[in-house]
């Protein structure tokens, strides 16, 4: 959703080589992270738990500093962040944007998410949430990183449940935004 130079732009760079290279003709989505149905599709994520959380940590995959378009990268996340909790009408005071998967000695975006866990665990919140929304599908970052090391982690350090929210995946509402964004941009 939220396009990236680690990502998303290498791969337009050799799909486009690909197209050069065998006169094909091609089309690249655009991002969508501030697409109201992909926004609406998260939410409706967050709240198929079914449970009122004191805190929400929207953790994004992480991305050096020095890799040109990082923070441009990092305001779309915080720009998702901001259109999920306006819509699930949750309390700005109550959520963070965070990034994950550092690795290296570099800088990388900030804040961290093992050091936003580190933080939670010296509040007093109950009921804490944790998501990905640059992950529309689960993979290891998601099932591995965060819904294992980081509740491990968290469980560790405060004694309290950190409620892994996954990604959209095969949801009604993934599909249905899916479907519609093809057509749109067909």
């Amino acid at each position: 959703p939220q396009g990236s130079p680690a990502t998303t732009e290498i791969l337009k760079y050799h799909f486009n080589e690909i197209i050069k290279e065998e006169n094909l003709e091609g089309l690249i989505f655009p991002e969508y992270y501030k697409h109201p149905e992909y926004i609406k599709a998260v939410s409706e994520k967050i709240k198929e738990k079914k449970a009122s959380f004191d805190f929400i940590v929207f953790s994004y995959h992480g991305l050096p500093v020095k890799m040109e378009g990082a923070f441009e990268y990092k305001e779309k996340c915080i720009k998702t962040t901001e259109m999920v909790i306006e819509d699930l009408n949750f309390s700005k005071e109550k959520t963070i944007t965070s990034f994950q998967s550092r690795f290296g000695f570099g800088r990388w975006l900030k804040p961290s998410t093992l050091e936003i866990l580190k933080d939670l665990s010296r509040k007093n919140f109950q009921k804490i949430a944790i998501m990905s929304p640059s992950f529309p599908l689960d993979c290891l970052e998601t099932l591995y990183d965060i819904n294992i090391y980081f509740r491990e982690y968290f469980r560790k350090i405060s004694g309290k449940d950190l409620t892994y929210i996954d990604a959209l995946n095969l949801s009604k509402g993934h599909i249905e935004f899916l479907k519609n964004f093809i057509v749109e941009n067909l």
